[in-house]
């Protein structure tokens, strides 16, 4: 019986919005990106000639900047309470974002002993999908209108890293000189993959000092987020392949200042 409510229940759903009034709308935006992504080694530590140990944590640690300014497109169709959405964001092709930076610890996390840096480029793509629907809406102080969104989303982000350029510091020895390699020393790649169920509110300000302005917050949290990188130390001539899983959550809000019907200014952190 719940089987046969359900299975009615999702044909009146898609009967609706097949036959219903879809609206369409796209944006392109800016963004800005701070920060860093970080690969670290260590611990249990299984060796090609079967040896098997357990080292200090980390003992090696790569910190690739990402620092890059990105351009978001995205397209938006909606219908009664459902909202279907797709963005792609990229920064066009490899840039500078920053110093990649390489710590070494040999014998203790508490003494590192090998430190360079290297110029770092990075190519970002970005892709997100995903359906909204209208929980309900309310009114507060006469003038705030906030709306309600149940969310579900697939996000997929590619990030390809070329470090040149490498100075290299040796800080067990004060009198060593710095080492430096001119041309490409290390290429890194990651694939991150997840869905997300989260929660969105739209708050509405009219008769602000402009048109109106919005205020957006949104949550949400994955049970599974898929991560896939490769390392290759192009000095040393080893490509390594790893794949790990784990869980994630975010939290973005964003102000939107409408200059008039069509236009409006965005300032947002996530």
């Amino acid at each position: 019986m719940k089987c046969l409510l359900f299975t009615g229940f999702v044909i009146c759903l898609f009967t609706n919005l097949i036959f219903s009034e879809w609206r369409w709308s796209s944006s392109v935006g800016y963004r800005s990106y701070q920060g860093f992504t970080r690969y670290q080694i260590g611990g249990f530590t299984s060796f090609s000639d079967g040896y098997e140990a357990t080292l200090h944590f980390p003992t090696s640690e790569l910190r690739f900047p990402t620092n890059i300014q990105a351009l978001e497109t995205k397209i938006n169709t909606s219908t009664g309470r459902v909202n279907i959405f797709l963005s792609h964001t990229t920064n066009f092709g490899h840039v500078n974002s920053g110093k990649l930076e390489d710590s070494d610890w040999l014998d203790s996390v508490n003494k590192k002993d090998i430190f360079s840096e290297s110029d770092s480029i990075l190519n970002l793509n970005q892709v997100k999908t995903g359906v909204k629907y209208f929980v309900n809406d309310i009114t507060l102080f006469h003038n705030i209108k906030t709306k309600s969104f149940l969310t579900f989303s697939y996000y997929q982000k590619n990030m390809e890293f070329l470090a040149n350029n490498l100075v290299q510091y040796d800080l067990s020895d004060s009198e060593s000189k710095p080492i430096t390699v001119s041309g490409n020393v290390i290429a890194y790649e990651q694939t991150i993959k997840s869905p997300y169920l989260g929660f969105e509110t739209h708050s509405i300000v009219e008769n602000f000092l402009f048109k109106a302005m919005e205020f957006h917050t949104s949550f949400g949290l994955s049970p599974k987020v898929e991560v896939n990188d490769q390392d290759d130390h192009i000095l040393r001539k080893k490509l390594s392949k790893g794949t790990a899983t784990g869980i994630s959550s975010y939290f973005n809000f964003s102000l939107l200042f409408w200059l008039n019907n069509n236009w409006s200014l965005s300032l947002g952190r996530s």
